[in-house]
């Protein structure tokens, strides 16, 4: 098709499609992690624009911002997922306490963490409760959390949550045909050629 490139890789700088309908959602997780030490999910099915939705909050930050990106790829613990955080944060130890105190010192020197989790449906309940407690954080000082998952996670968010109030969840719908036709004939004028 004499692209210049694969047109669907990694979005790219020059790549700025997003959905209208997903403005107000990017709005919202931005006005959550603001003022909630809530874990936030956000879920939906296969196309519904999840990881775009990362992609893009990950850079719409207007503050001093640290993210921390997991992509789980297959079953994730908590052993695991401390360790991932800790490397992202440059501790030589792997304990909770450290990671927390981390967290803190970066708050009070004016840089918040965002710790950013996509394919959480591989996370397992230690994992889940491990993230749970990075967002509930030290005194004012907590990590924010985002979850990007299918909506399997549901039934094992409530049960680690156990009846409290520790995340708010954001479920997507599906992209409609006019913003499917509208992303790939986007993404297919990025690679050089129009429809």
């Amino acid at each position: 098709y004499q692209f210049e490139h694969d047109p669907f890789l990694e979005r790219g700088v020059n790549f700025k499609f997003f959905a209208a309908k997903r403005r107000p959602v990017l709005v919202e997780l931005h006005h959550l992690a603001r003022y909630s030490k809530l874990m936030l999910v956000v879920t939906g099915p296969q196309g519904s624009g999840k990881t775009l939705l990362r992609q893009v909050l990950l850079t719409s930050s207007k503050e001093p911002v640290k993210n921390i990106v997991v992509v789980a790829e297959a079953t994730v613990d908590a052993a695991s997922m401390l360790q991932q955080i800790s490397t992202a944060l440059q501790l030589p130890e792997s304990h909770i306490a450290d990671v927390l105190s981390h967290i803190e010192q970066m708050h009070m020197a004016g840089q918040e963490v965002h710790l950013v989790v996509d394919n959480a449906e591989c996370l397992d309940e230690s994992a889940l409760l491990l993230l749970q407690r990075i967002a509930q954080g030290v005194n004012d000082a907590c990590a924010r959390v985002f979850i990007f998952s299918d909506s399997s996670i549901g039934p094992l968010l409530e049960r680690v949550a156990d009846n409290t109030d520790l995340h708010h969840v954001i479920a997507l719908e599906p992209w409609d045909r006019d913003e499917v036709d509208e992303y790939i004939e986007q993404r297919s004028v990025a690679a050089g050629q129009g429809l």
